[in-house]
């Protein structure tokens, strides 16, 4: 719907249409979003858990075309002017976008260090490295992770 047309007086109110939208955003755009990032950086270097972080509008578009594709809602341009909840599909430019975004995920994901590469911190002196967990201890026994 166009809220530059609401009938509210004020232009901070929120539809009762979109609580719904306003709440999965913060949900699961945000805290979950960044929750699994924290996650994430345990297991993978920055750089890969980062560059994922680019699918998060692409995963959009393509729920996007998912919901219209089934019919969970309807493409704006047949509601008309109802302010009925609806969806506009993905532009051919997003399309484009996607390719971009999946190539630039590949380079990094081709170009990232091997995992011998990552856990060789055995050369450095009072770090020791256990295989198994991939957990660093100093020589003094402190937790490097």
């Amino acid at each position: 719907p166009d809220c530059r047309h609401s009938t509210s007086s004020s232009i901070w109110t929120v539809p009762p249409g979109a609580y719904f939208a306003l709440f999965y955003f913060i949900i699961f755009n945000s805290v979950a979003a960044y929750a699994i990032l924290t996650w994430a950086n345990q297991y993978a270097t920055g750089t890969l858990v980062m560059g994922f972080t680019v699918l998060q509008p692409v995963t959009a578009a393509l729920l996007t075309m998912l919901l219209l594709g089934v019919g969970a809602y309807p493409h704006c341009s047949s509601v008309g002017g109802s302010d009925g909840a609806c969806l506009d599909p993905p532009s051919l430019g997003s399309l484009f976008g996607m390719t971009g975004v999946f190539i630039g995920l590949y380079l990094v994901f081709i170009t990232e260090p091997s995992k011998t590469t990552v856990t060789d911190y055995q050369e450095l002196p009072n770090i020791i490295v256990d295989e198994d967990t991939n957990k660093m201890t100093k020589a003094n026994g402190k937790n490097n992770n």
